[in-house]
Formats: C-alpha cells, sequence, structure tokens
C-alpha cells in the first residue's frame, strides 16, 4: 500500500500556529486596554453594551469630582475616588481578561497580577486632572508660622474655589499670596475682618474689645514688642487682618512690612493634611 504523499500529511502550518497565537493573547492585550481606560479593552472584544457599561461608569466616577458632589472636599471622599477609579479599573481589567467572546481563550488571573501595577495609572492619573478642574490643589509647608496646626513638611489640600461661594469668616484658615514676594504663597488665620477693631497687650488679642479665645495659638520663644503689643488697627472695607498660629515667629499683620490684607489676595482655603511626618493625615484643619 501506498503511503499518504508528504505533501498531504497533516502539518501546522506557520499561518495556523499565528492564528492560535493571537487568540492566545488577545484578552490579556484588551485587559492591558482596559487597565489603562477602562471599556477599551471591551470595544476592542466587540462587547459594545460592556464598552458602555464601563464608560458610564467611568463618567459618573468624573461627575462626582464636581459640584454637587464634590466629594474630594474631605480626605475621605477624596481617598474613596482614588479607591473608586482603581476597582473600577481592575473591574474592566478582569472583565476583558476572562472574556471568552468569539471563542478566545481567557487569560489566565497571573496576567491580572501582572496588570495590577497598570491599574493604578488612570486613577492617579485622572484624579490629578479632576482635581485641578475642580478648583483642589495641593500645596506643601515649608515654615513653621502656622504650628502646631501645620508642621513644616505637611502637604494639604487647598480648595482654590471656596470663596466663590463662602464669605470669609474669623477664624478660617486661609491661602494667600505674600505681599512682599511676588509669586510666593503663604498660609495665615484670619483673625479680624473689615470693620474690625483689633490690638494686642501682654500677647493677648483683643478684637472688638473682647479678649479673643484662641485654643489653637502656640508660643515657643521671646517674641519682638511688635509683636505682643500692637494696635489698636481699625480694619479697613475689603481687608482682613491675618496672623500665625505660632504668634512668637509668625511675620503677618501686626507688623507695618506686612500689613493688612486685602481679601482679593485670598486664593482658596486648606481643608485637610494628605502627607505628613507626624500622623495626622486626613484630620480637617481647625
Amino acid at each position: 500500500m501506498m503511503g499518504m504523499p508528504e505533501s498531504a500529511q497533516s502539518e501546522p502550518s506557520l499561518t495556523t500556529v499565528g492564528r492560535t497565537a493571537a487568540i492566545r493573547w488577545r484578552s490579556p492585550g484588551a485587559a492591558l486596554m482596559s487597565a489603562m481606560i477602562p471599556g477599551l479593552g471591551q470595544i476592542v472584544l466587540d462587547q459594545a453594551a460592556m464598552a458602555a457599561l464601563f464608560i458610564a461608569a467611568v463618567a459618573v466616577w468624573i461627575f462626582l469630582f464636581f459640584r454637587p458632589f464634590r466629594l474630594e472636599s474631605t480626605n475621605h471622599g477624596w481617598l474613596l475616588l482614588i479607591v473608586g477609579g482603581w476597582l473600577l479599573t481592575v473591574a474592566a481589567c478582569c472583565h476583558a481578561l476572562r472574556s471568552r467572546k468569539g471563542g478566545k481563550t481567557a487569560g489566565s488571573l497571573l496576567w491580572l497580577i501582572i496588570l495590577l501595577p497598570v491599574t493604578l495609572i488612570f486613577p492617579l492619573m485622572s484624579q490629578g486632572i479632576m482635581l485641578h478642574e475642580a478648583g483642589f490643589r495641593d500645596f506643601r509647608i515649608d515654615g513653621s508660622s502656622m504650628e502646631p496646626v501645620l508642621r513644616p513638611g505637611d502637604t494639604f489640600m487647598v480648595d482654590r474655589f471656596f470663596f466663590r461661594t463662602h464669605p470669609i469668616a474669623r477664624g478660617e484658615i486661609v491661602l494667600l499670596k505674600s505681599p512682599n514676594t511676588p509669586g510666593v504663597t503663604i498660609v495665615k488665620r484670619v483673625i479680624a475682618l473689615g470693620g474690625d477693631t483689633i490690638g494686642g497687650k501682654d500677647g493677648q488679642i483683643i478684637l472688638n474689645g473682647n479678649v479673643l479665645y484662641e485654643p489653637y495659638v502656640e508660643h515657643t520663644g521671646h517674641p519682638p514688642e511688635p509683636l505682643i503689643n500692637f494696635g489698636p488697627v481699625a480694619v479697613s472695607a475689603n481687608k482682613v487682618f491675618v496672623m500665625g498660629d505660632n504668634r512668637d515667629v509668625s511675620l503677618d499683620s501686626r507688623t507695618p512690612y506686612f500689613g493688612l490684607i486685602d481679601d482679593s489676595s485670598i486664593i482658596g482655603k486648606p481643608l485637610y493634611i494628605i502627607r505628613t511626618a507626624y500622623k495626622r493625615v486626613g484630620r480637617p484643619l481647625p
């Protein structure tokens, strides 16, 4: 009996091998896309309904950064947005990885472990953009004039749009433009508003004839006389009188060099600490 012609024997062709490899790698490739942008991998997999679902979830996530929600105005809300964005990306990545649509082989869960670092890119980069657009920024304090509330090295979140909808209030910590150094921002506490009369006597602050109760104040040394006894100063309209909480070292409205501050120079309200060496992350600023 004659054998089968050699040309007719069943041998895997390069084309078949290439197609098998494409099937094996397609799910991890789509998962990588969804790990970067939720829903993108589902579009590649021709899963329109799931792609629309993930894209809608991303839209809701973005919406939560803006009014009326602005969840990032609290530390817990900000962390919830980051974790929620990460979980959304992981879910999209995992869904694309396990897809068997069109006869494809589902990717191994090992791929999910490999792709986990990639899933952090979308929530971290996107939340930075959303924070900026919603009016939030993080600042790092270098000086000691606001101790003990803010210590050198603390990074805190600032709402730059806060005073668009809220009046400036006495006792409020504010971020403002330095009256002496262009381009520099500083942090102080508002003590008096336009129409108030303020003065200092033996280290006590007298506001409109009453001694001010200030539980946040710290004294760390021997301040010069102008920081102990000053005024009385009549605060004119559209001006504010600001001071640092560390009264013995703070350069502020008690000195003629610094003086009263235009309320238009106030550019934001510090909200909470987000990084610190003093184990106070997330604490709202008093």
